[in-house]
């Protein structure tokens, strides 16, 4: 038979228990592998003043991520964004700045009156020449 029953190659090998799972495990950072080794300690001693004491960090930082720790998703020990999710459209177009700035209309008005006055300044002398 060589190693083939019904036209499919037989696999023989051990899968171990739970090995699916540990296919889906995270690539963790090496801030959140800190924060898993500090949940480890908690659970060994239980006690939360000892487990700051031991890492050097304070209580209401231990307490903030023991509150976002979740044993089955270790991502949730992750640094969330602290990107804004929505910002604002700026829409910024020359009627808008006139119509907040009126001084600023003023200034350059005189500019670009001087600017239309050159050319049909220009283009008389050409056809009087």
């Amino acid at each position: 038979m060589n190693g083939r029953y019904n036209g499919v190659t037989m696999n023989i090998s051990f899968t171990m228990p739970g090995a699916g799972k540990l296919a889906y495990l995270p690539q963790l950072s090496p801030e959140a592998k800190k924060r898993l080794k500090w949940f480890d300690y908690y659970h060994r001693c239980r006690n939360v003043s000892l487990t700051c004491r031991y890492f050097g960090i304070s209580r209401k930082t231990f307490y903030y991520w023991q509150k976002r720790y979740n044993p089955r998703r270790l991502k949730s020990l992750e640094e969330k964004s602290r990107r804004p999710k929505n910002t604002r459209n700026w829409d910024v177009s020359r009627s808008n700045l006139f119509l907040e700035n009126p001084a600023s209309h003023r200034k350059t008005q005189p500019i670009l009156q001087s600017r239309k006055n050159r050319e049909t300044k220009e283009k008389t002398k050409e056809k009087s020449v």
